[in-house]
């Protein structure tokens, strides 16, 4: 596990590092599309600099932490931006949804879904006030048998009297439960209609001008990409998530099947969830072209990084770019 999360650590560090300079290094980069990749690139970096080292911190020391004013005000900041960066990815691959959807069925009206600063800020505002109960649910105990501190989820509207713990039971069911719908179902919910509808519009959309076979297949090439495109972005979502919520079910609404899940799935499933930053900059470069070539461009502006001649380019591209070097104004092409 140690291993596996050294290897998505590298991946989302240099991947939404580098997505995040690539989409904002120029002024022109600031469209609604790249101001979003840049919001999911923040949050996918906060996760990896906050989730991935307590993860591996965890297998080795469990809920050990250390006391004093500092140990509790880090305690709860971590897992208050954790909490945080989790929202903000979500609500990002919402809003995201939202504004195709606007900008396919009603590109000239609802242009609120066209102002990416103010969506930022709603973003984040959303995120940093839903997860507020996160800040007073995590507190510091000490252990004075074993002479240690730990972390541990405490609910101060607990009953002392209640040796049973039952109503305490309730209360976190019902948090966590809460936090399924906010964080998971119902955003992949929308997310999901609203993809249906566009791929539906998409679809069925008639193609302008004299309908040719070439039209056809060409039309019928570009709605396959946008419809794998938004297909892929939710089930990558819906899979890397999903498992870790079947963790907080047994953890705290079926508490007495716990024993069915072993140990290691829990980790992997962890992990799985941990690794969606990573997958992220990785479908960008993958599915989405502008993002592709913004990329590779900036690839081939650092010759220590890249040879002169990328395999992924054309050869007409070095014979038109050693042309315009050799100062001739002449546009050779070559197959």
């Amino acid at each position: 596990m140690t291993s596996a999360y050294a290897v998505i650590f590298v991946i989302a560090l240099f991947g939404n590092s580098f997505g995040l300079f690539v989409v904002l290094k120029k002024p022109s980069s600031t469209s609604v599309t790249n101001i979003f990749i840049a919001n999911m690139a923040v949050a996918d970096l906060l996760l990896t600099f906050t989730v991935m080292p307590f993860s591996v911190a965890f297998l080795y020391r469990r809920h050990l932490w250390f006391g004093g004013t500092l140990g509790t005000i880090t305690c709860k900041v971590l897992f208050y931006v954790i909490s945080v960066s989790i929202s903000a990815t979500v609500l990002t691959m919402m809003f995201v949804s939202l504004d195709r959807f606007y900008a396919i069925f009603y590109p000239f009206k609802a242009m609120v879904f066209r102002r990416p600063k103010i969506l930022s800020a709603v973003i984040w505002i959303l995120s940093f006030a839903l997860m507020i109960p996160y800040v007073f649910l995590y507190q510091v105990r000490y252990d004075p048998l074993q002479d240690v501190y730990y972390f541990v989820q405490v609910w101060s509207w607990a009953d002392p009297n209640d040796l049973t713990l039952e109503e305490t039971f309730r209360v976190q069911r019902i948090f966590h439960i809460c936090v399924f719908v906010m964080t998971y179902a119902l955003p992949l919910s929308i997310t999901i209609v609203i993809y249906f509808f566009i791929c539906r519009k998409l679809w069925l959309r008639k193609i302008p001008g004299n309908v040719t076979d070439s039209n056809c297949a060409a039309a019928e090439k570009s709605k396959r990409k946008v419809v794998r495109l938004l297909v892929i972005i939710c089930v990558v979502f819906a899979l890397c998530w999903f498992p870790v919520h079947v963790n907080h079910y047994f953890l705290y609404v079926r508490p007495d099947q716990a024993h069915i899940l072993p140990i290691e799935a829990e980790f992997v499933f962890y992990w799985l969830a941990h690794a969606n930053s990573a997958f992220n900059p990785c479908l960008y470069v993958l599915l989405n072209d502008a993002f592709r070539k913004k990329l590779f461009d900036t690839l081939a502006c650092c010759p220590k990084i890249l040879p002169a001649t990328l395999p992924w380019q054309p050869l007409s591209v070095f014979v038109q770019r050693k042309t315009l070097r050799s100062g001739s104004t002449v546009r050779t092409t070559a197959s």
